[in-house]
């Protein structure tokens, strides 16, 4: 493999890590208890935790698709943006609606860096390395997201 599609694959691995580590870091266990302080029933905070994933649902065939018309990089650095400006959202929230509109771009955030990571993963890995690399990949995005938590207790503590 080159150097420059190593250094890329890099990139990506890391951004991945970063990216689900702050989401992780946001969603458990701080976000339920910030939906119960601003009021939420039990009912409303499973939509405000859910609210996320919804966007992702929906936003994720296209997101790939879009990133086929524009390049990759444009939508893995707006990806990224979100990923890394939205959780200053959440110390702005004074409301139930506005942190489950907080929540829905957060999502559109992993719509967007989710199927193209991927994508960008197949286009520079070679064939036969498709495989072992998108696990590389995957397996430092979870890391990210098994060390989202631990960022998440000073703000519990804090907050």
């Amino acid at each position: 493999m080159a150097t420059s599609t190593s250094g890329q694959l890099t990139r990506l691995c890391a951004a991945g890590a970063l990216a689900y580590g702050s989401y992780a870091m946001v969603r458990s266990p701080v976000l339920p208890l910030y939906a119960r302080q601003l009021g939420a029933t039990p009912e409303v905070v499973g939509l405000v935790v859910a609210a996320s994933t919804l966007t992702g649902v929906f936003l994720k065939f296209p997101a790939g698709a879009f990133s086929d018309v524009v390049g990759r990089r444009v939508v893995l650095v707006a990806g990224a943006c979100v990923f890394a400006l939205l959780p200053l959202g959440y110390l702005v929230t004074t409301g139930l609606a506005a942190l489950v509109i907080v929540r829905l771009v957060h999502g559109s955030a992993t719509a967007l860096f989710g199927p193209v990571a991927s994508a960008t993963l197949s286009d520079l890995a070679p064939p036969d390395q498709r495989g072992p690399l998108a696990q590389r990949v995957l397996v430092r995005a979870r890391c990210g997201t098994g060390r989202g938590p631990r960022g998440r207790h000073g703000a519990r503590d804090r907050y």
